[in-house]
């Protein structure tokens, strides 16, 4: 789940929604690795200059839900929790035109083993996308 501050994204939609006092519904059963843009470009800076070998996933440390990202963000902007609620793929209503994994986190061992340092945890990035937007 790759995050940026230019453009629309989810978390532009949550801040939105929230500082208008409006609630969100996000799933709770499809898990992902919410990854700062700036961060994923840092770390294809480290790829270019050391060129490794083999296939490295990279993301923000950490796996969550929709629902507690957008938690996370209601959070952050010091908005009610109780803004956002939690549904389930299967409670939405009309079911989504593309059909998303339940799970899409990355696993970023190999890139820990091969010597490139973990990138920031994701709520880390959120706090700091928020600052920026």
């Amino acid at each position: 789940w790759v995050l940026g501050v230019r453009g629309r994204n989810v978390v532009h939609f949550i801040r939105d929604r929230v500082r208008s006092g409006e609630s969100v519904a996000f799933v709770t059963d499809q898990l992902g690795s919410p990854t700062l843009s700036a961060d994923l470009a840092r770390a294809l800076v480290a790829v270019i200059r050391e060129r490794p070998t083999g296939v490295l996933h990279v993301a923000n440390r950490g796996v969550t839900s929709w629902f507690d990202l957008a938690r996370e963000v209601a959070f952050a902007l010091g908005a009610n929790n109780e803004l956002v609620t939690p549904t389930t793929m299967s409670e939405r209503r009309p079911t989504p035109r593309a059909h998303r994994p339940a799970r899409s986190d990355l696993s970023i061992q190999h890139w820990c083993d091969m010597g490139f340092g973990a990138l920031p945890e994701w709520r880390d990035g959120i706090r700091r996308f928020l600052s920026d937007c």
